[in-house]
Formats: structure tokens, C-alpha cells, sequence
């Protein structure tokens, strides 16, 4: 698990980074929660911010008073709220949620809560953007036959087409004036850059490189637009007037550089750099000086706010270290140096090499020689690595901007290849086998799929089902999601003929993890209390026994190799622990470690364990930086 931050700073100045100096200026805790806060988007009228956070256990919508207070959760779906986007007027959130297959439009009202769905089509709704005067939403929209540009109305719900093409049109961002529509599209056979009337009309093509230009955003006062561009291999920030007659390069580096939001009065724009795995907030006028901001190299999304000034950002919990434990006492430091913060782990089948991302990259070490080695360092927003059986290849997800993609890497080798590509959040990869994986993803986005690595395409084995973490198990494919009364369920897969079964019923269940021997599963279930218990049952449902009821909340099992013990997370004083306790129940022991918190456990031997520890110090911070 991993820690993210909301930080102020300082009005942004053209001094050197010595004169601002590292680390001047300590973060003040605005927000302490449990779960990951994300996508930090001040209102208009600089008074909320609206994030995502799954700290109610799925991926919400939540907005905070910029001044603090109690955050307040804004929608409460069974599935991902997300592309969160304010009125004009700071009073309404716009956003896309996938319900009943498909990723439609809602808008929320603030101030009584609420919420109307404005879109309900068979194709699903992604990348909104309000219109200036608060009237129209534009977004994208993706259907089988590939993404197109479409408009709504707010209030009468009407919508219509901007783009009709069989390529795929995304992206799109209203103009200041609401005079224009600029977009990516792959229509020209690589990601260029499109501008089309809001009225309607044929779309010009602006920039021509024989490289993809990604991410366009339009200047506050409407002469220019920012976006990326490999055309040197790695990615570089740049603009261009909406004629596309003056591209022009802002930022080029050594590294992967990524562009946030203009300066209010258009004169530059916030950029990161992403270099050895590591990530800080620059910025930058538009002849290319740059002004180091954040020094910590642990940086994720930022956003200025509205007064021009402060900037709104998340980022990691640098406290967070990993440990290694015995489950009978003893504990050591586990050998990564460099005080990385690590916020996800796998171990490779003969617990001998851990794979872990840390701060945006991806990194190998092996337990007896502790050198972290960066892997496939072009490969940046890396996360969720999964090892094969047979340890000779990883597959992870790798962040796209609108999504995420998978690629398959073999560390023995070096070689690393790409296996989806059509940017849509693909995640929860198990394998089925040494040379086939099964994943969740797709145009609806709870869509499970099989692919094997020797070349073949992928096959849809599961449309329309909704899974959340899948898991293979004993031959069967499982997942999590809620059954028809909205309550959490476990249900089986036959990938043959598409079709699921529910194996649990009654209290809220949720998965944890399969036995070795694919005979058991662990999952978290409501107990009598209304707090999570840890159960084990078979793989079909049958055979259901509890294996630790305790007055805490218990969650996230996790099976030894030998599949003779359990470990699993409990909420004890405001802090997450470990525990263990046999398969077959008894009294929990408590795992050795520090003060703080312990998560993400990873199995090295039948009797030791890799976490994550973290102090409780909040999530949410806000940073004066100096003048």
C-alpha cells in the first residue's frame, strides 16, 4: 500500500532550486484517513478539492474543504467512480461510473447531494470536460468499433457527435472561449493532435511529427496548447498555437517528462521529470527554464489552484520501509537501501528475487544480495508486477494516461513486450498457466480475458460480469462483485461459455487469497458484529468455517506456501497490524514488527514474510514551499 499527499506551496518563483532550498518548508497534515487518496482537482473557486479514494473500499469520489475539515464522499457505487471534472460555478462534479457493464455520466449536486445519471448508452463514457459556460460536458466515448467525440447537454440530456471516424478519437478539452474541441486520434495511423468547432464541423489535424503527441491542454488565455511527444524516443513537453503553425519544444530531457497545468497568466507550465524511477514537480516558462518545486522525488498528480499560487498534489508516504519477519518473533530490516519507499511487492516463486515498484519505477533485488537494480526503466507508471510459475517472466501494468496497458517482461533477458494496447485500465492479473494470463478490463471495464503469451489474441471469457480482483484457484477462475442486492459476493467463472456462478451468499464477502494447492480459499466476510472476520471455505462455496473471529475488523487473508497458516490485517488503535493463525483456526498471533503500520505481506519462506511498514501520519498534507 502506498501513501499519497496533498500539498500547498508557495507563490511559484523563477529562482534557482539552491535559493529555495530542499526540504524547506514542512508538510502540515490536512486530512488523515485510512486507504489511498488520489487526483487531487481543486473547484473553481478554489474553495474544495475533489479526489479519489477507495477508503470506504471502493474507488470514490470525495471532496474536502481546501481549508480541512472532514471529507465528505461524494458518490457510492459498487464500481470505480472516476474522470471527476467541476462546474464552472464550483456547485456540481461530473463523473464517470461503470454501472451495468458500461462507463456512463453522472452529475452530482454538492450542496443536496443529488445525482443524476445525463448519459445511459451502449458505449462507455471516459475523459470528461466541461464546457466554459457550464451548459455542455464533452467526453469520449468507446464502443466496439473504436472512440469518438461526443457532447451532453447537462440539463436536457440531449447529446451529439463531434467526430465520426473508425480510429479512436480521445482526450478532448474545451477551448477557454467553448469555441473548440481539442482531441488525440490515431485516425492518421499514429496519436496526433485534432482541433474541431463545439458547434461541429470537419477536424484539422495540427501537429504532423511522425511521433505520437499525447495529453493535450489548452493555455488559460486560448494561444497555445501544451502536449507530449515521443518524437525522441522519450517523452518531451511542447506547445503549439490551435493552427499548429509554431510547434515549439518546452521541456526535453534525458527523461520522461509530463506536463500539469498552465500558469494561470499562460506564461508556463507545471512538468514532471521522471528519471531513475523517480519523480519531482518542476516549473517551467515557455523558453524552457525550469524551476525545481519538490525534492523528495516521490511526486504523483499535481494541480495548481485557482489563486495561482499553491499547488495541490499527491504523493508517496516516504516512511514506509520494508521488513522482513519471522512468524514465530524475530525481526530484521529487510536489505533494500536507499530508503526507498516501496509500495508493492512479489516475490518470485522460489522466494529467492523480490520485484517491487517504487516511486514510479519498477525494481529487482534478490533477498541474499540486496543491490536494487532498476528493471525496463522506460517503462514508467509501472505497477501491480506478477510473477509466472515458472519465475521467468513478469507481467505489469504500465499507466497510459487514460489507462493502463500490460506488458510481459523477461528479467533473465531483458526483453520486454507489450500485450494490450487499446488504454483502458487493465489490472488483476493471475495466471492460468506458465504461458496464459486472465484479466480484468475491457470497454466496460469489469470484463475478464485470457491471453496467451506465445501470440495469441486476446479473448473476451467473461463480458459484462463486473469482476473486481480475480483470482485463479484450483482450475477456476474467481472474483469479487456485488450480487443483485448490492452486497459483495464470491462467484466462479466458466471461461467456455461466459458464464459466473455465485459460490457465497448472506454477509458481505470479499476474496483474499487461494491455497497453494488450490484447495482453499480465504476471503473476509461480515461477521455478527459488522466487522470483517477472516473465513475459509473450497473454491465451489462448500465446506464454509471460520478461521479467526475477533472484535476487530479483520481483512486481506493471505495463505503461507504450505497453506498451514494465515496472515492478515487487523485495525488495532488506529494502526493496521499483522496477524497469523493457523488454517484450521485458533488464536491469531500477533506478527513481530515496529510501531505503525504493516501491510502488503508477501511470503519468502513457509515461516518468513516481506511488508510494508508505515507510520499513521495521514494522507492528505499541505506544503508551504519558499518564495
Amino acid at each position: 500500500m502506498w501513501r499519497h499527499v496533498l500539498l500547498a506551496a508557495a507563490p511559484i518563483c523563477a529562482c534557482s532550486p539552491n535559493a529555495q532550498g530542499e526540504g524547506s518548508g514542512g508538510p502540515i497534515p490536512l486530512l488523515v484517513g485510512p486507504g489511498d487518496d488520489s487526483a487531487p482537482l481543486p473547484s473553481p473557486d478554489g474553495s474544495q478539492i475533489a479526489f479519489r479514494s477507495n477508503r470506504g473500499g471502493v474507488i470514490d469520489i470525495w471532496v474536502v474543504q481546501t481549508q480541512g475539515g472532514n471529507p465528505q464522499q461524494i458518490t457510492d457505487t459498487p464500481f470505480p467512480a472516476l474522470f471527476q471534472t467541476w462546474s464552472p460555478d464550483s456547485r456540481r462534479l461530473a463523473f464517470a461510473a461503470i454501472q451495468e457493464g458500461q462507463a456512463d455520466i453522472f452529475v452530482v449536486e454538492l450542496e443536496s447531494g443529488a445525482e443524476r445519471r445525463i448519459t445511459d448508452t451502449p458505449d462507455s463514457e471516459f475523459a470528461l470536460s466541461w464546457s466554459p459556460r457550464g451548459s455542455e460536458i464533452v467526453f469520449q466515448a468507446q464502443g466496439r468499433g473504436g472512440a469518438d467525440i461526443w457532447v451532453v447537454d447537462v440539463s436536457s440530456r440531449a447529446i451529439r457527435q463531434l467526430t465520426r471516424d473508425s480510429a479512436n478519437d480521445r482526450l478532448p478539452a474545451w477551448s477557454p472561449d467553448g469555441s473548440r474541441v481539442v482531441f488525440e486520434s490515431d485516425r492518421g495511423g499514429v496519436r496526433q493532435l485534432w482541433v474541431v468547432d463545439a458547434a461541429g464541423g470537419d477536424p484539422r489535424r495540427i501537429t504532423t511529427d511522425p511521433g505520437s503527441e499525447l495529453f493535450p491542454k489548452w493555455s488559460p488565455d486560448g494561444s497555445l496548447i501544451s502536449y507530449l511527444t515521443d518524437r525522441r524516443g522519450n517523452l518531451d513537453v511542447w506547445v503549439t498555437d490551435p493552427a499548429g503553425r509554431l510547434p515549439r519544444p518546452v521541456v526535453a530531457t534525458d527523461y520522461d517528462d509530463s506536463g500539469g497545468d498552465w500558469l494561470v497568466d499562460s506564461s508556463g507550465l507545471l512538468v514532471s521529470s521522471v528519471g531513475d524511477g523517480f519523480a519531482d514537480l518542476f516549473s517551467a516558462t515557455l523558453s524552457g527554464d525550469l524551476v525545481q518545486l519538490t525534492f523528495d522525488r516521490a511526486f504523483e498528480s499535481a494541480r495548481l489552484m485557482p489563486n495561482g499560487r499553491d499547488l495541490v498534489m499527491s504523493r508517496y508516504d516516504d516512511s514506509q520501509r520494508p521488513i522482513v519477519a519471522d512468524l514465530g518473533g524475530e525481526r530484521w530490516d529487510a536489505p533494500l537501501p536507499n530508503n526507498q519507499a516501496v509500495r508493492q511487492m512479489a516475490a518470485s516463486p522460489d522466494g529467492a528475487t523480490l520485484v517491487y515498484v517504487a516511486a514510479g519505477g519498477l525494481w529487482l533485488t534478490d533477498i541474499t544480495d540486496p543491490e536494487p537494480r532498476p528493471v525496463f526503466p522506460n517503462l514508467s507508471q509501472a505497477s501491480s508486477p506478477v510473477w509466472s510459475p515458472d519465475g521467468r517472466r513478469i507481467v505489469v501494468s504500465v499507466g497510459t494516461g487514460a489507462g493502463s496497458e500490460l506488458w510481459a517482461l523477461s528479467p533473465g533477458t531483458g526483453d520486454a513486450q507489450p500485450l494490450t494496447e487499446n488504454e483502458f485500465a487493465e489490472r488483476s492479473v493471475v495466471w492460468v498457466d506458465s504461458s496464459t494470463i486472465a484479466y480484468v478490463g475491457g470497454l466496460r471495464g469489469g470484463d475478464v480475458w485470457q491471453l496467451s503469451l506465445e501470440g495469441s489474441v486476446a479473448k473476451n471469457v467473461g463480458p459484462g460480469v463486473g469482476a473486481q480482483e480475480l483470482v485463479w484457484c484450483g482450475g477456476t477462475l474467481l472474483f469479487s462483485r456485488a450480487d443483485d442486492h448490492g452486497v459483495y459476493q464470491v462467484f466462479s467463472l466458466d471461461t467456455t461459455n461466459a458464464t459466473t456462478r455465485q459460490i457465497t451468499t448472506g454477509p458481505k464477502h470479499e476474496f483474499g487469497s487461494c491455497s497453494s494447492s488450490g484447495d482453499w480459499i480465504a476471503v473476509q466476510r461480515t461477521g455478527t458484529d459488522g466487522g470483517l472476520d477472516v473465513w475459509r471455505m473450497r473454491p465451489d462455496g462448500q465446506e464454509a468455517q471460520p478461521v479467526s473471529e475477533r472484535p476487530e475488523t479483520e481483512f486481506s487473508p493471505v495463505w503461507s506456501p504450505s497453506d498451514t497458516d494465515i496472515v492478515f490485517s487487523v485495525m488495532q488503535d488506529g494502526h493496521q497490524r499483522l496477524m497469523s493463525v493457523a488454517a484450521s483456526g485458533g488464536e491469531p498471533i500477533a506478527v513481530a514488527g515496529p510501531e505503525g503500520n504493516q501491510t502488503s505481506p508477501v511470503f519468502v519462506t513457509d515461516r518468513s514474510l516481506l511488508y510494508l511498514s508505515w507510520n499513521i501520519d495521514g494522507d492528505l498534507y499541505l506544503l508551504d514551499l519558499p518564495e
